[in-house]
């Protein structure tokens, strides 16, 4: 009777634990025990224990001899688990396996399932991964980063990374230097980043002479760096000797035949792919020749943070300007039906037809002073559109000179919206002949700003 009733009690337990190591397995991802769970357990193993908790001798016997065996092979249990143990010595035919396995599983559903849940919510990178000193993108050298060491080239540290920058192009004519120390002069006006002063690329052909440098630097206490463009190739395909006598061929004086035109392409198409301005995001365009002469709150940041572009609407092309403005209306109108592209802004481009039906003319912005969110300028259907313009066949900048004035109405009328394009003037803005040096100079006096 005595082994019958072992027997049939071996049985219930396999089954019993066969029942546990089956629903465990089935479970497609593991999760923590559960103290109901592990109540359960421990009401299985009270019900699978024997009655008599004093046993027979040979019962007392078989638990003796083997605490050494379980000692050897397997953890000491908590004495909440005693029962368990006494049953499990008494009975030898239960393996070392099937033991291993079902403290090992309930370990992993205490233990380490929240241990691995802990490192899944950790980044992929590591918490540090965007951390650095200096930026690792942009290795172009400022000045008048260190005080007392002004007139030594350094790199920026990463806290610029991702913030606003203030662009300007420049010739080495004298006029026009001397026009830029003006305006970086000026710059004392912009009162938008006094927590971090925005550094000033001066783009240049590399011909700029030391002491233009030098007076350039010294003209402004921001970092400021003289990045290299070249102005002399052109787009694949395109062959300038066959355009210079053709139609309305636009001539600066003092500048190269097609200056005027590579200084448009520039600020269309190519500044936003320059090693130098890829760590910023907020790029200030400002013309050699313009001015502050009032304080401005915000610049060179955005006026308001969700704006993605601002320049002053200061009217239509006027008589003179007509002649280049051959094709563009007509141009734009076939673009966006190509691209099947709509207009984001509907008022604005009523307008634009409106102006080129009665008028025969079209409306532009002031780009003498222009801010741009790079991430805006790199979007790919405004970088399709200024590459159609300067890059590709028929070569509409170079063959008629359509110019950025118009350009930016344009694409603010069909890939803008109201909601992120401002039009209005830039408090404290000048330009050209209100810029003079005595007057620049007189502005800071009387606002005594030094």
């Amino acid at each position: 009777v005595e082994m019958v009733d072992e027997k049939t009690m071996q049985t219930s337990a396999a089954g019993v634990a066969q029942s546990l190591l089956g629903e465990i397995s089935s479970q497609s991802s593991p999760s923590p025990a559960t103290s109901q769970q592990m109540e359960e357990m421990m009401r299985l193993l009270r019900d699978i224990s024997p009655d008599d908790q004093s046993g027979s001798v040979h019962e007392a016997t078989a638990y003796q001899s083997d605490t050494s065996f379980l000692r050897r092979r397997l953890p000491s249990l908590p004495a909440a688990f005693h029962p368990a143990r006494k049953w499990i010595g008494a009975r030898k035919n239960l393996t070392t396996i099937g033991l291993i396995l079902i403290i090992a599983t309930f370990l992993r559903f205490s233990d380490l399932s929240s241990v691995a849940d802990g490192i899944s919510t950790s980044s992929p990178q590591g918490i540090m991964a965007s951390f650095s000193i200096g930026s690792t993108k942009d290795k172009t050298l400022y000045y008048n980063t260190k005080k007392g060491e002004e007139n030594k080239a350094l790199t920026l540290a990463g806290s610029y990374d991702g913030k606003s920058v203030i662009c300007i192009l420049v010739t080495n004519n004298e006029k026009d230097v001397a026009d830029l120390l003006v305006a970086l002069q000026s710059l004392k006006f912009l009162q938008g980043d006094t927590d971090l002063p925005s550094p000033v690329l001066i783009f240049n052909e590399n011909n700029l002479s030391d002491e233009q440098i030098e007076a350039i630097r010294m003209s402004t206490n921001r970092p400021i760096s003289f990045p290299i463009v070249d102005m002399t190739t052109f787009p694949q395909g395109f062959n300038p000797d066959d355009f210079v006598n053709q139609a309305q061929h636009f001539d600066v004086a003092d500048r190269k035949p097609w200056g005027y035109y590579q200084m448009i392409r520039f600020f269309l198409t190519t500044i936003w792919h320059h090693p130098s301005v890829e760590r910023f995001e907020t790029v200030m365009r400002i013309d050699s020749d313009s001015c502050f002469k009032a304080p401005n709150s915000y610049l060179p940041k955005m006026m308001y943070d969700h704006i993605d572009y601002h320049s002053q609407y200061v009217g239509v092309e006027p008589e003179a300007g007509k002649p280049y403005l051959e094709g563009l209306f007509d141009f734009i109108v076939e673009y966006m039906d190509r691209v099947q592209k709509s207009p984001g802004n509907v008022m604005l481009w009523h307008f634009i037809e409106t102006t080129w039906k009665l008028g025969n003319t079209l409306p532009v912005l002031r780009t003498n002073l222009e801010i741009s969110k790079r991430s805006y300028m790199l979007r790919a259907d405004i970088q399709k559109w200024h590459s159609t313009l300067t890059e590709e066949e028929p070569y509409g900048l170079f063959r008629y000179r359509w110019g950025d004035a118009i350009v930016r109405f344009l694409e603010a009328a069909v890939f803008a919206t109201d909601s992120n394009v401002l039009t209005v003037r830039h408090e404290g803005y000048f330009h050209k002949r209100e810029c003079s040096k005595e007057e620049v100079e007189l502005a800071l006096k009387h606002y005594k700003i030094r």
